[in-house]
């Protein structure tokens, strides 16, 4: 009845029923953002990429891989192009499942799709590794992203603490904690510079009062 009340309320559109299915996955109501998308897909609202995108994500925060699979395959039935998020979010599913070994074939689709794996495509596959413990796998992706000019944060380091810690590597644990710390100290330090910077008067307002002080 939700549904049906819902239709006469708001006009059936590609933004009205995007924004619905976008509600329903941020709330984890999955079967209620397929139901939504599959009615959009079944009527001669056109559907777009969040709307899929938003299904995709919503299951891989449950980590439902098959279904995540599922609605990608279906957004390039509907001749649509996946994109970064779609991928980062098949990724993700796969490393809340903790599958690294699907997580890794995805980042490499990604790749070969012309897609640039981001920082959260790493990170969500170093955040796999660290659920099994398989620290060599780790420290690969993380050699890989440093290899591909993206620039690891406190998350990577943090997930390479952990694969370490969880087999018992205490110095190498060790290592990689401080790898986050200092990691976190260039970001405050970045972030300290760039405050102190807009905080400074700009030229222009200089010039217009004639002294600084």
């Amino acid at each position: 009845r939700r549904s049906s009340d819902l239709k006469a309320q708001v006009e059936a559109n590609e933004v009205t029923c995007s924004s619905v299915i976008n509600a329903c996955a941020q709330q984890s109501e999955i079967k209620r953002a397929e139901y939504w998308l599959g009615w959009m897909v079944r009527t001669t609202v056109k559907v777009n990429e969040i709307a899929y995108n938003s299904v995709i994500n919503a299951c891989a925060r449950h980590g439902d891989v098959d279904n995540a699979e599922l609605w990608f395959d279906a957004m390039q039935q509907a001749v649509l192009e996946p994109t970064e998020v779609s991928y980062n979010s098949v990724i993700n599913a796969c490393a809340q499942r903790g599958s690294v070994l699907l997580g890794e074939r995805w980042l490499r689709w990604m790749a070969r799709a012309a897609i640039r794996p981001s920082q959260v495509s790493y990170n969500s596959l170093l955040s796999a590794c660290a659920r099994l413990a398989v620290v060599e796998k780790a420290e690969h992706w993380l050699t890989e992203m440093v290899g591909a000019a993206v620039q690891p944060n406190s998350v990577s380091y943090s997930a390479m603490r952990t694969a370490c810690a969880r087999m018992g590597q205490i110095d190498r644990a060790e290592h990689w904690l401080a790898q986050m710390v200092r990691c976190d100290g260039e970001n405050r330090a970045q972030i300290g510079a760039l405050a102190k910077a807009l905080s400074a008067p700009a030229d222009d307002d200089i010039g217009r009062s004639g002294s600084p002080l």
